[in-house]
């Protein structure tokens, strides 16, 4: 039986666990089998003093983070900043909005301008930030490699029995396949990392005062 799993550790403690990564066979077919048919549309109205009453289209993304654990986000995108950075609290306190409510193409345009900045900045840090981490992970398992074969070593410059020998040379090849394995696994789900966008849904925010 396969395992499947998006820790690149616990991957390497068997082979029979298969990594999962942003271009895993299993993962490209399922998402297109889940994915949405297209972007969907709604309008909401909110009592709130977070921002000042008004009109605000917003429109909404998820945000996988791939690389050696993969993380979805949702990233709410707004041509008013001062709306974006509120915008979880002001949808999760909305109400059905005015059905007739449209959002102009140039807002959408706006909207997908930001998006796009955005994103890219973001998907620049993460993709640095995952190699930067790799990186370090990658030179802890190689010293972690070096102590505990140094001392498997040394235990076994001690040892004379023949069988014991044998048991030990065991053992430190099997330390050594344990952590290039991991090491591997490492390199190739960092090789891997990325940032992918996916645009969920467009809202008009009607904010009104309390």
């Amino acid at each position: 039986m396969l395992r499947l799993t998006t820790d690149a550790e616990l991957a390497a403690d068997a082979d029979n666990i298969e990594l999962l990564g942003a271009t895993h066979p299993l993962v490209l077919v399922a998402a297109q089998h889940v994915g949405l048919s297209g972007v969907s549309t709604a309008s909401f109205r909110v009592r709130s003093d977070l921002v000042p009453p008004g009109r605000y289209p917003i429109a909404i993304y998820g945000w996988t983070r791939f690389d050696t654990r993969d993380t979805l986000t949702l990233r709410y995108i707004s041509t008013d900043q001062d709306v974006e950075a509120v915008a979880d609290s002001l949808l999760a306190m909305a109400l059905d909005g005015d059905h007739e409510a449209t959002i102009e193409s140039k807002d959408v345009e706006l909207l997908e301008q930001r998006h796009h900045m955005e994103w890219c900045s973001a998907r620049d840090r993460h993709v640095s930030r995952a190699h930067t981490a790799a990186a370090q992970r990658v030179a802890s398992l190689h010293a972690q490699r070096d102590r505990q074969l140094r001392t498997l070593e040394e235990n076994a410059s001690k040892v004379i029995d023949a069988k014991i020998m044998k048991m030990r040379q065991s053992q430190m090849a099997s330390a050594r396949e344990k952590y290039d394995r991991l090491i591997a696994q490492h390199q190739k789900a960092v090789g891997g990392a990325e940032l992918v966008t996916r645009h969920l849904a467009t809202a008009m925010l009607e904010v009104v005062a309390p």
